[in-house]
């Protein structure tokens, strides 16, 4: 996966909502790497519920968007941590969450809030 990310800019007239893909381009079961404003973030739908995370591992900067997915969590390709896609929360290491951010859907659009 070494497709260069594209940077999103600011839509609409909420400054801190961010275009970052469209819904045909993330299909049920699969991910997106997005770069918004300087920070990669990780875009998954599970099963038409979309969630954003930080790209990176809390543990060892490890990219999550290249993880396994498994029903509702994504585990880090590097040494197997797992977070919760929807809060964030790592079940291997409860004081080490990945920070998860809100999506917005806006027609064929999806946004991130930062």
């Amino acid at each position: 996966m070494s497709r260069k990310k594209q940077s999103h800019q600011e839509t609409g007239t909420n400054s801190n909502l961010f275009k970052v893909a469209e819904i045909r381009e993330v299909e049920p079961g699969k991910r997106k790497v997005v770069l918004v404003n300087g920070t990669e973030i990780a875009l998954f739908n599970i099963n038409g519920e979309f969630h954003a995370i930080n790209n990176r591992c809390p543990h060892a900067e490890f990219s999550l968007g290249a993880g396994l997915i498994y029903e509702d969590v994504v585990i880090c390709p590097g040494h197997a941590w797992t977070f919760k896609l929807k809060t964030g929360e790592c079940i291997t290491k409860k004081s080490q969450p990945v920070k998860t951010y809100k999506v917005v859907i806006e027609g064929k659009d999806i946004k991130i809030k930062l």
